[in-house]
């Protein structure tokens, strides 16, 4: 996966207008969207749904695997967890069919050898995280896990460094919330390892990020605020407006525990700026319980609501009881097919065990 930097962008953006082969403009699209998915992503997201119309359109069904994954990360930052977990459903079963590496169009795009494999992989594992993630922020824990760990299986088989990179980051972030400190500290360190090796910086500046965590947990102040600022610096210059708000949202919490209440208040109010590009109702949230505390610390009673009530609001729009509702069905439609699927698969090894059998009675009764 390749994000595009400013001088790409601007050089893609001047010739656009110019491309009018429509399997080239989906590139484009899926470029587009990348280079805006952690700055603006309302803008990401329609780029990449552009993306996805056209792979449809002409079955390309590894282009519309990635389109559905990317496209759903985008939807459930935007807070519309139930349709982001139908896209990425939906792009794990294309990724999973060994058929949809049939139409090989574009690959370069996905893998430098060009293999149909090794790019159906790249993408099934890059689902699979994102899958995890959606399912961390929903609050399916255990869920969260086992995607990670699928998603793991898939990268090593693959030896795919960037998949390795974001996973070993979510299992880092995943045990720092278990309250697992150093296997936490010893799977982000891994992630940082394998970033450097594959050249995927952008989730980097989200490790340095729970690196620094884990040392404010350990009571480790200044290796802490190291490790932010590293986490500060990738994201700025991979163009993370989303990693920066947790950044500013970290170094806030770092300085509420060291009683220093203005650089507290600087910074979570550069996270709140960055929110309003982002659009990101789970940062939202967090940059207004954040602004709750620092006031009420400050005995800012009519602040405090203020923030405590957009907190509310934002956590509302994410958890309402319908989108619970609409995310469980997916899910257990989800199931139902796994099963229904299992059943098939235990019917067909059935007919031919029984085939099986019956041949063998036949040799026996020509042989007798």
């Amino acid at each position: 996966y390749h994000f595009p930097d400013k001088r790409e962008f601007d050089s893609l953006k001047a010739v656009f207008p110019t491309i009018t082969n429509d399997t080239e403009q989906m590139a484009a699209y899926r470029r587009f969207g990348f280079y805006f998915s952690e700055s603006k992503r309302d803008s990401a997201y329609y780029f990449l749904s552009s993306q996805l119309a056209l792979a449809k359109k002409f079955h390309l069904q590894l282009w519309e695997a990635d389109a559905l994954d990317n496209s759903a990360y985008l939807l459930w930052r935007l807070g519309n967890f139930p349709e982001a977990l139908r896209r990425l459903l939906k792009g794990i079963t294309i990724a999973s069919d060994p058929g949809s590496e049939k139409n090989t169009w574009g690959l370069e795009r996905f893998t430098a050898d060009k293999s149909p494999q090794t790019a159906r992989m790249i993408i099934l594992a890059q689902l699979h995280y994102d899958l995890a993630t959606l399912y961390g922020q929903a609050g399916y824990s255990e869920k969260e896990l086992a995607e990670l760990l699928k998603g793991q299986q898939i990268g090593m088989l693959n030896n795919d460094k960037s998949a390795l990179s974001q996973i070993y980051g979510g299992l880092g972030s995943y045990y720092l919330s278990h309250n697992q400190t150093d296997t936490a500290l010893a799977d982000l360190q891994k992630s940082v390892n394998y970033s450097e090796q594959s050249g995927f910086k952008l989730l980097e500046g989200d490790c340095f990020n729970d690196i620094g965590k884990a040392y404010a947990i350990k009571g480790n102040y200044a290796a802490a605020r190291e490790n932010f600022l590293q986490s500060a610096r990738v994201n700025v210059a991979q163009n993370s407006y989303a990693g920066l708000t947790h950044n500013y949202l970290s170094l806030a919490d770092l300085f509420i525990q060291q009683n220093n209440g203005d650089s507290s208040l600087y910074y979570a109010k550069q996270g709140l700026a960055l929110t309003t590009m982002t659009h990101d109702l789970s940062d939202a949230a967090a940059v207004f319980s954040c602004l709750t505390r620092i006031f009420k610390l400050r005995s800012n009673i009519d602040s405090a609501f203020k923030y405590q009530s957009l907190a509310l609001e934002a956590k509302d729009s994410l958890n309402n009881a319908e989108q619970v509702k609409q995310f469980e069905n997916v899910g257990f439609t989800e199931q139902l097919r796994l099963e229904e699927l299992e059943k098939e698969k235990m019917e067909t090894q059935t007919k031919i065990r029984t085939y099986v059998l019956l041949a063998c009675i036949s040799v026996s009764v020509l042989i007798a």
